[in-house]
């Protein structure tokens, strides 16, 4: 019996979840969970889009929890902003890559995509149940950004170490230019949404 069937968008998404948490475990058994190949790094780009409906709900409960009426068509404008801030994250950490050279960028993109869907179910998830309780979805931002982003960060973090081989400055660059341009995907989105 294995843990889940490869080559399905579920079993690849079960296997990604349990590599990624033996990556933020540091256990060196985190690569069996992940396709480091061409074809997987293909495969790991479907993940991006397949993680939008859970950014959309997210967005969509955070903004109701701030007393923000959001539409649609915001809600759609985010989840742009947020898959391009993945894609200019991904080729500006490629050229920094490139420039360190640093081998193992093919597993760092991989790993990268793989995370960005098993956090975004776990934000989708744990967003959607604080939302049944009263003081749910303001708690649950407090959580988001006092556990959940920190984990994301350490995540970037131990990939660019376990992946790339990344000595301590290139790994600090990777975290910082995640932490810049998600940030700025973030403002862009705000500042161009028309409401």
């Amino acid at each position: 019996m294995t843990f889940a069937d490869r080559g399905s968008l579920t079993g690849d998404t079960a296997y990604a979840a349990r590599g990624v948490w033996r990556l933020l475990r540091n256990d060196p058994r985190w690569s069996e969970d992940f396709e480091l190949s061409g074809v997987g790094l293909i495969r790991s780009f479907f993940a991006q889009f397949v993680r939008l409906p859970f950014v959309a709900v997210f967005v969509a409960l955070v903004e109701r929890s701030t007393g923000t009426s959001s539409s649609w068509p915001d809600v759609a404008l985010a989840c742009s902003f947020d898959l391009l801030g993945a894609m200019v994250y991904l080729l500006v950490a490629m050229i920094a890559i490139r420039l360190l050279r640093l081998p193992g960028a093919l597993g760092f993109v991989i790993l990268n995509n793989w995370a960005d869907l098993v956090f975004a179910i776990a934000a989708g998830v744990l967003c959607t149940m604080a939302h049944f309780v009263d003081p749910g979805l303001k708690a649950f931002r407090l959580f988001w950004f006092a556990i959940v982003v920190p984990v994301e960060i350490f995540f970037v973090w131990r990939a660019a170490r376990a992946a790339l081989g990344a000595d301590v400055s290139a790994a600090v660059l990777l975290v910082v230019l995640n932490i810049g341009i998600d940030v700025a995907a973030d403002q862009l989105s705000t500042i161009v949404s028309p409401g």
